[in-house]
């Protein structure tokens, strides 16, 4: 089955959510921990 354009479009076009990483969200190293991502994706949805 062949994609539509619209679906093709959907799968090229780059998505964006700014998101503030507060110093809490990361380790020693100021990198923001793992298990952090998921509240991230979950704002973003």
């Amino acid at each position: 089955m062949g994609r539509t354009d619209s679906a093709e479009r959907c799968a090229l076009t780059p998505f964006s959510f700014p998101v503030r990483v507060y110093y809490e969200d990361t380790d020693r190293g100021g990198v923001v921990y793992y298990a952090n991502y998921l509240r991230f994706f979950e704002r973003a949805r």
